[in-house]
């Protein structure tokens, strides 16, 4: 597998991933009422969750399986295509909610944007650390990064809110 074909079918991912995110984002309100719609996008926001930390290990998990790192990595695309659906709007609720309707558009395309700029960035920081670093030692600063996060936010207002 070469580098160029990763990076092609990590464009097309990624493209598709946002426009099937933002559809999802403008289409969730004409599915359920807006009474509804605070409960939905918890629902989707705790579904995202968990897949967000299940997904990583059960493909590493999936590759082992495989005879092929190449077959494997095969295998573990095609079944996160399956999961890509699922969407992480725990905060979407209360935009949307708090929102005018003829400004759902612009608000959550700027929430999405500010959302999601830092993944490709975040992506090659990863790539470039796993080689010095291994494996482990990146794995253990993503979870400290993700432990400082939770607690910098459970020092705000936004847990009571």
């Amino acid at each position: 597998m070469s580098s160029a074909l990763l990076y092609g079918v990590a464009l097309v991912s990624g493209t598709a991933f946002v426009f099937f995110n933002i559809a999802q984002v403008a289409a969730l309100p004409r599915v359920v009422s807006r009474a509804q719609l605070p409960q939905a996008n918890a629902l989707n926001a705790s579904a995202e969750s968990a897949v967000t930390l299940i997904g990583p290990g059960l493909a590493g998990f999936i590759i082992s399986l495989a005879r092929t790192t190449v077959t494997g990595a095969i295998l573990a695309y095609l079944l996160d295509s399956l999961t890509l659906p699922i969407d992480n709007v725990a905060v979407i609720s209360y935009r949307l909610a708090l929102t005018p309707d003829a400004l759902q558009g612009r608000v959550n395309s700027v929430a999405r944007l500010l959302a999601l700029a830092g993944l490709p960035a975040g992506a090659a920081i990863g790539g470039v650390l796993l080689g010095p670093l291994g494996p482990r030692t990146e794995l253990w600063l993503v979870a400290l990064g993700i432990g400082v996060s939770a607690l910098a936010v459970s020092g705000t207002g936004l847990c009571r809110a």
